[in-house]
């Protein structure tokens, strides 16, 4: 009797140290798993896209080509590698010139709003000529057009033509942008664009590699808000189906499989007889 208890006893023991053994290893591996898709998090945020880089060169050809705020939109949006629609803006200035600006739609209303999105670039534009400048993390850019006839840039034309008014993305372009950026993505075009695009970045930082890294420290404070939000969702969800494999493990794990104890004595009682 003393010689089952104790083996009953030494199973019990064994039992519960694998439980805390394999429990370990599994949290050690859920650890591990978190880091490294916090990883990936970071990389993706350090991406042209995740920082808010754009090809400023391509945004130059954009405003050269279009003919309209509403084909510059799609033309940007082409550009732009971020999850976030590129929303643009056109105003006049006191001294009569106007002023046209692309910001990064972080809240994803649909509408532009300096607190909370991000601009990307700006210009503006005289008669004959005008100064694009980029923004936060593309602030490294800023040239001057100068020059120019209305047949040099479409868009000079629109914004000197009597049909001209202040212009902000409707919502009713949303859906629409939204659709022709899907399309264009699963393109080859956007293949190259983004070939394009990396080969812009390399070389801006080559040409003038203190401005270029400098301008990587101005991430507008609506940015880094925005990614902050991502961020602690995406350690949420993680930590969340973390709990969830180790709740399953351990429900396994602590469940009593059958045994044939009972079978094995009723069958020494069935010999009995």
């Amino acid at each position: 009797m003393k010689k089952k208890q104790f083996m009953k006893l030494t199973s019990l023991i064994v039992a519960t140290l694998f439980l805390i053994a394999s429990f370990g290893l599994i949290t050690g591996c859920n650890d591990d798993k978190r880091s490294s898709k916090n990883d990936k998090f970071d990389s993706w945020a350090n991406t042209d896209g995740g920082a808010g880089r754009i090809n400023m060169e391509a945004v130059a050809a954009a405003m050269n080509l279009a003919k309209d705020p509403s084909d510059l939109e799609k033309r940007i949006n082409e550009i732009y590698e971020g999850e976030e629609l590129v929303l643009i803006k056109v105003e006049s200035v006191p001294d009569g010139r106007k002023k046209i600006s692309g910001w990064a739609d972080m809240n994803t209303d649909g509408s532009i709003n300096a607190n909370t999105d991000d601009e990307l670039f700006s210009a503006v534009m005289g008669e004959k000529d005008y100064e694009l400048q980029g923004s936060g993390v593309n602030s490294h850019y800023r040239h001057r057009h100068s020059g120019l006839s209305m047949g040099d840039a479409m868009f000079l034309a629109w914004v000197f033509s009597p049909s001209y008014r202040p212009y902000y993305t409707p919502m009713s372009h949303v859906t629409v942008i939204r659709s022709n950026r899907s399309s264009y993505r699963s393109s080859s075009s956007y293949s190259q664009q983004r070939s394009q695009n990396s080969s812009y970045q390399e070389k801006a930082k080559k040409a003038n590699p203190k401005a270029y890294e400098s301008a990587q420290k101005k991430t507008s404070p609506s940015r880094k808000a925005a990614m902050e939000k991502s961020r602690k969702s995406f350690q949420k969800r993680n930590a969340s189906k973390a709990k969830s494999s180790g709740s399953g493990f351990m429900k396994r794990s602590s469940s009593k499989p059958r045994t044939s104890a009972r079978g094995g004595r009723s069958s020494g009682r069935s010999g009995g007889k």
